[in-house]
């Protein structure tokens, strides 16, 4: 008895950090509003604890879901193989494989996490970030644990409007770079010269981004609340050939993003992102989403999760209880309010500017301070 829960009170987790860049544009669309009905991503599978997070967060008690906001996000579908970690013997997956995400990944040392999230953009987007590009802090997020690591993620957001560099981004062009990349890399792999290639060089060629879309919001919302169902629901013919190819039955959960982009859709404008950035405190709000810490047993945390409602010995368990718990579970009625309250703000703050130029004249784009704290291991 006592043999398996030793085993896994010798497993203690990781806390990584990581950062992501949330690249968001207005639609050209005269049309911007789209609605997403519950029956046309509902799970056919029994109901889980993740398919009634999901449907709080999106639809909350309606039958369906409003994307008022007007946003496209640059999302990549990343590719299904991981080249990085694969041999000849033995085909590795990514982390993710097949799904539409942000670019981002952990820091590297040295680096902030805005730092982190400019470099992660310009290799997986391929694109030249200036110096005086427009990132603001919109969220830090931590994961729940896969092969016992939690990510802290800084998730910074860079509006289209504010960011030059963003708005002449070719898309096609960046595509047929990746198609290119690929063409070589299958090359490398036929002629065998890949597996003699040290870890640094395989990642200068392999292929980790297989296509760059700009997605409304119902498009990328529902890639991410699918990947949730029980059954697998493929985002496309790509992804569905490799996972059968390669034997994979399941996707890769995605609620992060999925909360990132019901997030991003409760801001009306750039005015408002601005606002609610400007506002943001990041060593406090580090300490108010935080529930996981360095070195904390896999036992004690299965404990949390398997009886949230109990007390388990252990200084973090209050934070995972209330985790568990659904204290901080944010509602799509939460978010509809939000949005009209920012919208609102938005019309407050733009009538006194055309009553007192002279005086509302400063620009609303003043970059926010960037967070350069350490991130320690210690309870904060």
């Amino acid at each position: 008895m006592g043999g398996p829960v030793s085993n896994r009170n010798q497993v203690k987790l990781q806390i990584r950090i990581a950062a992501t860049c949330i690249c968001v544009r207005k639609s050209s669309s005269q049309c911007r509003e789209q609605t997403l009905l519950k029956s046309e991503v509902q799970d056919p599978s029994e109901s889980t604890i993740a398919e009634e997070s999901k449907n709080t967060l999106v639809f909350g008690d309606s039958d369906h879901a409003t994307f008022r906001s007007g946003w496209e996000v640059l999302m990549g579908q990343n590719e299904v193989v991981n080249w990085i970690r694969s041999t000849p013997q033995n085909t590795a997956t990514m982390r993710y494989p097949g799904e539409w995400k942000y670019a981002g990944g952990g820091i590297e040392e040295g680096e902030s996490p805005r730092m982190a999230a400019i470099r992660e953009l310009e290799e997986e987007f391929d694109v030249k970030i200036p110096k005086d590009a427009v990132l603001r802090l919109l969220s830090i997020r931590q994961t729940m644990p896969i092969r016992n690591v939690s990510n802290i993620m800084f998730n910074y957001i860079a509006v289209a409007s504010e960011n030059p560099w963003l708005e002449k981004y070719a898309v096609d062009a960046a595509n047929k770079r990746l198609e290119q990349r690929r063409f070589r890399h299958k090359a490398l792999v036929a002629s065998g010269d890949f597996w003699n290639m040290t870890a640094a060089e395989r990642e200068q060629v392999a292929p980790e981004v297989r296509e760059i879309r700009w997605l409304n919001m119902k498009q990328a919302a529902v890639y991410a609340y699918t990947s949730l169902h029980k059954c697998c629901c493929y985002v496309n013919e790509f992804q569905k050939s490799e996972f059968r190819r390669l034997g994979r039955r399941y996707r890769d959960a995605m609620y992060i993003t999925l909360t990132i982009l019901m997030d991003v859709n409760s801001f009306p404008s750039s005015r408002s992102i601005h606002r609610y950035s400007r506002g943001l405190h990041a060593p406090a709000e580090l300490r108010r989403v935080r529930f996981l810490w360095e070195g904390m047993s896999q036992h004690a945390f299965d404990l949390a999760v398997s009886t949230p409602s109990q007390c388990v010995v252990g200084s973090t368990q209050p934070e995972i209880r209330k985790y568990f718990k659904g204290a901080e579970q944010v509602t799509a009625g939460d978010l509809r309010r939000r949005f009209q309250a920012r919208l609102e703000q938005d019309r407050m703050e733009e009538r006194a500017e055309n009553l007192s130029p002279a005086q509302h004249g400063a620009s609303p784009d003043v970059v926010t301070t960037e967070y350069t704290g350490a991130v320690t291991h210690s309870k904060l």
